[in-house]
């Protein structure tokens, strides 16, 4: 079964335009934070720690005495465990004095929008399948011809198609999909298209794939429209193997899980 669908890179990045420059959480151990209503002479960075606000699981809120600005603020310390890992990736707020806002101390600056590109793609079980960059809008004369570029030279390279053997096409019901364009040259090239229910992403294994393709993109950190295109080129091809049998593999159980579900969302 070959899967594809098409779409545009802005959904792959991540990232937020600004941040704060000091936004790294501050961590502290259990006996470093004072009992609710008691004095402390706990020092953490800057902050004169004064007395507890509140706790939870994983962090407290303490009241605490900040010298630079010369009054009292409310900060959140974190439980030790958080110093590493994803933890210290979540958002964080900085104390600016007034009239500070845009102090390069205070601040980092990232780029407001990020480049992008569209791309359509599809894959199988076994690899990776073409991809092509497209430019403007999407109807069915257009997609049309992506996919004579893409799904029949795929299916040829992993399946035995002159001796006839059997594979499926999979995409999302879209109204390019649907058009007659396409669905006329579906039928032509008698390429059996499996059933796709409106409205069901939790159903097309290609959804999980956008996620790990744009990992793989930041981390080369492309600026420019062309080398998204590029980067995405590259990070297709440099997603293993079992990745894409696993999740080409599991559309049994995705459709057993929808029916499951009575027609609602899965944990696909």
């Amino acid at each position: 079964m070959i899967l594809s669908q098409y779409f545009s890179t802005d959904f792959l990045r991540t990232g937020a335009p600004f941040s704060n420059a000091d936004d790294t959480p501050i961590v502290v151990g259990k006996d470093q934070v004072c009992p609710e209503g008691r004095s402390s002479s706990v020092q953490v960075g800057r902050y004169q720690i004064v007395g507890t606000i509140g706790a939870g699981a994983t962090s407290k809120v303490v009241r605490a005495f900040d010298p630079m600005i010369g009054r009292h603020v409310a900060i959140k310390l974190f439980s030790p465990q958080l110093a590493e890992g994803e933890g210290r990736e979540r958002p964080q707020r900085v104390h600016r004095p007034d009239g500070e806002r845009f102090n390069p101390l205070y601040t980092h600056h990232r780029t407001i929008f990020a480049p992008s590109c569209h791309v359509f793609a599809c894959f199988c079980a076994r690899g990776p399948g073409l991809i092509e960059i497209y430019e403007g809008k999407l109807d069915g004369k257009a997609l049309r011809e992506l996919l004579k570029k893409t799904v029949i030279q795929t299916a040829k390279t992993y399946f035995d198609v002159d001796r006839a053997e059997e594979w499926w096409f999979q995409h999302d019901g879209s109204p390019p999909f649907r058009s007659h364009e396409c669905q006329t040259w579906l039928h032509n090239n008698g390429i059996k298209v499996l059933e796709f229910p409106a409205n069901s992403p939790d159903l097309n294994p290609i959804e999980n794939v956008w996620p790990v393709v744009g990992k793989l993109i930041d981390e080369m950190h492309p600026t420019t429209p062309l080398a998204v295109a590029e980067a995405f080129k590259a990070c297709w091809q440099r997603i293993p193997l079992e990745i894409w049998n696993d999740y080409a593999q599991s559309m049994p159980e995705r459709c057993q899980a929808v029916i499951d579900a009575n027609g609602d969302a899965t944990s696909y």
